[in-house]
């Protein structure tokens, strides 16, 4: 039992860490949890997506494409070439498999996937980085 508890405690730490962190500020995370059902516009929440004045981190896009995947009335969006075009400029240059990982998820609640190579190219991603480690 003892052993056990030596080797989860620095995974508890890591996933305590993870959960303290600070929550996602882009203006499009903001948008997506704040407007709720038929409020919600795909144009507007695009925009917000694409503001120059927000650089786009991995840690937000992946927050972003996991909150949309989970939402119901914005699921839609994972399918919009503006959104796909982002994503699969930004996968080549993401470091966490999770991260990855998440997107993938998140894609796959949305049925008839354009083929646009975005799921080919998170998977060579998730590909490069465990064959990396």
């Amino acid at each position: 039992m003892h052993h056990l508890y030596k080797t989860t405690q620095p995974l508890l730490k890591e996933a305590a860490v993870a959960s303290t962190s600070p929550p996602v500020t882009h203006p499009a995370m903001v948008y997506l949890t704040s407007t709720k059902g038929p409020n919600f516009q795909p144009p507007l929440f695009l925009q917000t997506l694409s503001s120059s004045s927000h650089t786009l981190t991995e840690r937000d896009i992946t927050t972003i494409i996991h909150t949309l995947g989970k939402s119901p009335h914005a699921r839609s969006i994972l399918l919009h070439p503006e959104l796909r075009t982002l994503l699969r400029s930004m996968a080549p240059t993401m470091t966490t498999g999770k991260s990855l990982s998440l997107c993938l998820a998140a894609l796959s609640t949305v049925k008839a996937q354009p083929d646009d190579g975005l799921l080919e190219v998170i998977e060579r991603r998730v590909g490069q980085l465990a064959s990396s480690q």
